[in-house]
């Protein structure tokens, strides 16, 4: 899993999953593009 040192670092790539989950992506595509088990991405939304 990648650690993200700033809480608004963390944010952001929250939000960007969201916003790349309604676009249509994968769990597993958006894991792959920000270095994260897709697990992780599941807890995001």
């Amino acid at each position: 899993m990648h650690y993200y040192a700033k809480p608004e670092a963390q944010a952001y790539v929250c939000e960007q999953a969201i916003r790349l989950h309604h676009e249509g992506w994968t769990n597993v595509d958006i894991a792959k593009h920000f270095n994260v088990h897709p697990n992780t991405v599941g807890k995001w939304h």
